[in-house]
């Protein structure tokens, strides 16, 4: 399952944050979470995660490289750049700003005191919470059927419960 960057800014933990991205970039879903610890995480992702980053593994790299880094990230269909800007750091880097902008990637800032683990944990377990109502349905409606197959019921019988 996942949830949209919409869903997520609604959480206590981003209730501080700050909001780089267009509404359209709020219905982008989320299907998980990774923190970045080396420049060269593109390697490793999937698809629709939200990216935690302090900047802190690409603080050195030059303007092109960052560029080519973030570019690296969109084609990666990230849903979201969450970050916190280090103390090594004045704001979240030009290059990354204006590729986020160019490839519609949502940022959002979130103030120094949010740890990254309750913003990991909140996001994991928002996403869980869904699977497990979705697990919770299709039990449901497997137990319905078995019900109907035990009781030999007609096809019309099976057709109203579906309708149900």
């Amino acid at each position: 399952m996942h949830c949209t960057v919409k869903e997520l800014l609604l959480l206590p933990e981003f209730q501080e944050a700050e909001y780089i991205g267009t509404k359209q970039s709020l219905a982008k879903n989320i299907r998980g979470i990774t923190v970045i610890d080396s420049p060269d995480i593109s390697l490793w992702l999937n698809g629709g995660e939200a990216i935690l980053t302090s900047f802190f593994p690409i603080k050195d790299l030059a303007d092109e490289e960052m560029k080519k880094w973030m570019h690296e990230l969109a084609d990666k269909k990230i849903s979201a750049l969450i970050t916190k800007v280090p103390k090594e750091l004045d704001a979240i880097p030009q290059p990354v700003l204006d590729i986020c902008k160019e490839r519609n990637v949502p940022i959002i800032s979130l103030p120094k005191e949010i740890p990254f683990i309750d913003v990991i944990y909140k996001v994991t377990r928002k996403i869980f919470n869904q699977d497990v109502e979705k697990l919770e349905y299709f039990r449901e409606i497997h137990h319905r059927f078995t019900e109907l197959s035990i009781q030999n019921v007609s096809d019309e019988v099976i057709i109203e419960t579906l309708e149900s």
